[in-house]
């Protein structure tokens, strides 16, 4: 799977508000079973494999200012959902753009 398959496959995941962990509870027991925050939503997608999972949350990384700028999960813990979507859109868009211009870039989940 592609850079860019993954990241609509992970938003479409969270793209209901029904569906989307905001971080803010900690018992996953109770109403949170089945949620998705950013991460756990890429890593859904890809079956947990941290190797394919990277560049997917490098293109997430990159449209919050870079690894170290601020961590994936505390965007999501710390903003809406509006705008959590928002960053997966420009991330897609980021990866259009890669794609058009670099093909090899299907390098995500085989």
């Amino acid at each position: 799977m592609t850079v860019l398959r993954t990241l609509i496959a992970a938003r479409k995941l969270i793209e209901n508000p029904d569906d989307w962990w905001d971080g803010k509870l900690f018992d996953l027991s109770k109403h949170y079973m089945g949620k998705h925050c950013m991460v756990t939503a890429i890593n859904r997608v890809c079956r947990g494999n941290d190797e394919s999972c990277y560049p997917a949350m490098k293109s997430i990384a990159d449209c919050l200012g870079g690894w170290g700028n601020t961590s994936i999960s505390y965007f999501n813990d710390n903003h809406t959902h509006a705008e959590v979507l928002a960053v997966f859109d420009r991330a897609i868009e980021n990866e259009t753009d890669i794609s058009v211009f670099n093909p090899e870039r299907e390098l995500v989940n085989g």
